[in-house]
């Protein structure tokens, strides 16, 4: 499996420090995913 290291998200101090390492394709990471689901604005994905 691949380690993935991205920027930090939801901060803005030092948020391009790479701190944030995960398992690629891991169901249980948060941030931005694309959804089957409606937008509120009525948008799709």
């Amino acid at each position: 499996k691949k380690v993935v290291i991205t920027p930090r998200i939801g901060i803005t101090k030092s948020a391009e420090l790479p701190l944030r390492y995960y398992i690629e394709g891991n169901p249980f990471v948060s941030g931005v995913r694309k959804s089957k689901a409606g937008h509120r604005d009525g948008t799709i994905g």
